[in-house]
């Protein structure tokens, strides 16, 4: 090299193994900017891609928006009918609980009335069988008196035919 701007003197050797050197890296370079573009296109395809499906997700959203938008005026419009049927609706529920409640105290008196009979039945059955058991007593204190007297009549001579009507009466009953 004689001057600065001269030219630098490979000998041949040197200059191919520059030259691959440059090759190499050239192909490197390439390899690299091929996996870039490579890469570069994925992520715009996945960014069309993606943006497609949000449009597309936007889009349904948006009609299911102005379906229930048009169910509400629907509704809205048939409102005041639907009020007024709710409200008819809850007259009848009212008068059938009304309704039920009456039949069910008119049932509770029933049975109360029912209860109080059977009671009533009860007790008189009692008094009843009580009446007929002291009348039965009183009729047997009478038979026994009656056969006691009959046996003092027979016993001091005076008892006759009076005590063996008396006495035959008791075995017939």
């Amino acid at each position: 090299m004689n001057s600065e701007w001269e030219e630098p003197r490979f000998n041949p050797k040197q200059l191919e193994e520059c030259q691959a050197k440059v090759a190499k890296y050239e192909a490197l370079i390439q390899n690299h900017e091929a996996s870039f573009n490579a890469r570069k296109e994925a992520v715009q395809r996945d960014a069309e891609t993606s943006k497609r499906k949000r449009a597309d997700a936007q889009r349904v959203l948006r009609e299911e928006i102005a379906k229930l938008e048009q169910c509400i005026r629907e509704h809205q419009e048939k409102l005041p009918e639907t009020q007024e049927r709710t409200r008819q609706l809850a007259e009848q529920v009212d008068a059938s609980r009304t309704q039920y409640h009456e039949a069910l105290a008119q049932k509770k008196s029933i049975q109360k009335t029912r209860d109080h009979l059977a009671a009533s039945i009860e007790r008189k059955k009692a008094e009843k069988q009580s009446r007929t058991a002291e009348a039965g007593r009183h009729l047997d204190r009478s038979q026994l008196d009656a056969t006691r007297n009959a046996a003092k009549l027979t016993i001091s001579g005076q008892g006759g035919m009076a005590a063996h009507s008396t006495s035959s009466w008791h075995i017939l009953m």
